[in-house]
C-alpha cells in the first residue's frame, strides 16, 4: 500500500513539473512574441534592395576601330586618362587635306593681298590639279564602296527572301525561336524525320547568322561611305579653293574678291579644327575617376559613336537602393538609421542613413505597364526607391549586391 502511495505521489510531481515547464515556455514565447511584435513595429525592412553607384560609361565622340585598349577589368583609373585608342590613319588623312587646304586658302589670301607673278600662276594651277586628282581618288573610292554595299544588299536581300517563312505574324519580325518551333510542329505531326529536322534546324541557324552578318557588313560598308562622303567634301573644298586662287591669280582681287578669300580662310580654318578635334577624339579617356567594372569592347572592334565601351564607376561612392513599400513610406525620413546585411558577406552588419526617397514609385518606370490593353489599372502594393548612404566599411562592395535593410523608425 505504501508503495502504491509512493507510486501516486511520483506520478503528481511529474504532472506538477510538466505544468511548470508548460507554463514557462508559454510565458517565454508570448515574451518573445510581443519582443517581434514590437520589433517589427519599431523597423521598416525589406530584402528588395541592393548596391548602386554612378556607373559612367566612357564612349567614343566618333566611329572607328579599336586598336589599343589600355586597361583592364578592375583596374583604377583617374578621370582624363586613357582607356583605349581608334585607328588614326583615316583621320590623319583628313586631318592633312584639312591642313591642306586651309594652306591653300591663306596662300590665296596672300595672293590676292600682295599680286601674283606668273611662276605663281603655275603654281596656282598645279594646286588645282592636285586638288583635282584627290577629289578624283575620293569619288573613286566612294565608287567602289558603294558597288560593293549594292552586292552585298542584294545578297542580302536574297536572303531575307528565303527567311520570308521565318517572320513571326505577332512582331512582324524575323525570329529564330518562331523557325525552329514552325520545325518543332512538323517533326512532332511526322512531316519531318530526324534527319530532315537536324538538316532544317542547322539551315535555319546559318540563315540567321547569315542575317547577321549581311547586317553588320552593311553597316560598315555605309559607315565607310559617310567617311568618304566627309573626305569628297574636304576634297571638294580644296578643288573650289584652288579654282578661286587660280582665278583670282589670273585676273587680280577686288575688295571684295579679298572678302571671299578671307571667309575661304575661316571655312578652311573651321574644317581643319574639326579635322583636329576628330584625330583628338581617337583617344578614349576616363570621364572620371573610379575603377574599370566592365570593357563592352576588343581590340579590332568597329564601334558607333556614343556606343558605352567601357563602364567606370567610383567605389568610394557606391550607396543601397531600397524599394520600399508605399505603405511603409510615411514612416521613414532623411537621417534615419539603417542597419543592413550583404548577402556577400554573411554575418556581418553594416550601416548607414537614409538620404532621400523618390518622387516616383519603381512601376512608373518599368517596361511592363501596370495598365492592360483595355487602360484599366491593375492594382497592386507600389513599392519607392529610398536611397541609403552606407557608413564606411573595410568590406569592397561592388554595385548589385543583394542587401536586407532594416530602416529604424520614430
Amino acid at each position: 500500500m505504501d508503495k502504491s502511495l509512493k507510486t501516486t505521489t511520483s506520478k503528481k510531481s511529474k504532472g506538477k513539473l510538466i505544468i511548470a515547464i508548460v507554463a514557462v515556455l508559454v510565458i517565454a514565447l508570448g515574451g518573445f512574441g510581443i519582443k517581434y511584435y514590437i520589433e517589427q513595429k519599431s523597423y521598416v525592412s525589406t530584402d528588395d534592395a541592393k548596391i548602386t553607384g554612378d556607373i559612367l560609361n566612357a564612349s567614343s565622340k566618333i566611329p572607328g576601330k579599336v586598336v589599343k585598349i589600355n586597361v583592364h577589368e578592375g583596374d583604377t583609373v583617374k578621370k582624363g586618362q586613357v582607356l583605349f585608342t581608334l585607328e588614326t590613319e583615316q583621320l590623319q588623312y583628313q586631318l592633312n587635306q584639312a591642313q591642306a587646304a586651309l594652306d591653300v586658302a591663306k596662300a590665296q589670301l596672300s595672293k590676292v593681298e600682295g599680286g601674283a607673278r606668273a611662276e605663281e600662276v603655275a603654281g596656282a594651277q598645279a594646286l588645282v590639279d592636285q586638288a583635282s586628282a584627290s577629289l578624283g581618288g575620293a569619288d573613286t573610292t566612294k565608287s567602289n564602296l558603294q558597288n560593293t554595299l549594292n552586292d552585298v544588299q542584294s545578297q542580302y536581300n536574297s536572303l531575307i527572301a528565303q527567311m520570308s517563312s521565318f517572320k513571326n505574324p505577332d512582331t512582324g519580325d524575323f525570329d529564330a525561336n518562331y523557325a525552329i518551333k514552325q520545325l518543332d510542329t512538323a517533326r512532332a505531326k511526322g512531316l519531318l524525320t530526324e534527319a530532315e529536322y537536324t538538316v532544317k534546324a542547322q539551315a535555319v541557324e546559318q540563315l540567321f547568322q547569315g542575317k547577321l552578318q549581311y547586317e553588320n557588313q552593311i553597316n560598315q560598308l555605309k559607315g565607310q561611305i559617310k567617311t568618304v562622303d566627309s573626305q569628297i567634301d574636304t576634297a571638294k573644298a580644296g578643288l573650289d579653293g584652288a579654282k578661286s586662287k587660280l582665278n583670282l591669280t589670273n585676273a587680280g582681287a577686288s575688295d571684295k574678291d579679298v572678302a571671299i578669300v578671307e571667309a575661304q580662310v575661316s571655312a578652311a580654318q573651321a574644317s581643319y579644327d574639326l579635322a583636329k578635334l576628330n584625330f583628338s577624339n581617337s583617344e578614349i579617356k576616363a570621364p572620371a575617376d573610379g575603377t574599370v567594372v566592365q570593357l563592352n569592347i576588343h581590340e579590332g572592334d568597329m564601334i558607333a559613336a556614343g556606343q558605352a565601351a567601357v563602364s567606370v564607376v567610383d567605389l568610394s561612392k557606391l550607396q543601397v537602393t531600397a524599394n520600399i513599400l508605399e505603405g511603409d513610406l510615411e514612416h521613414i525620413s532623411p537621417s534615419e538609421k539603417v542597419t543592413m546585411t550583404i548577402d556577400s558577406f554573411p554575418g556581418a552588419t553594416f550601416t548607414g542613413t537614409v538620404k532621400e526617397s523618390a518622387l516616383a514609385t519603381s512601376s512608373v518606370f518599368s517596361l511592363f505597364s501596370t495598365e492592360n490593353a483595355s487602360g484599366n489599372f491593375t492594382k497592386v502594393s507600389q513599392r519607392v526607391p529610398v536611397k541609403i548612404t552606407l557608413d564606411s566599411t573595410d568590406k569592397t562592395l561592388i554595385p548589385g549586391m543583394s542587401v536586407e535593410v532594416k530602416v529604424k523608425i520614430k
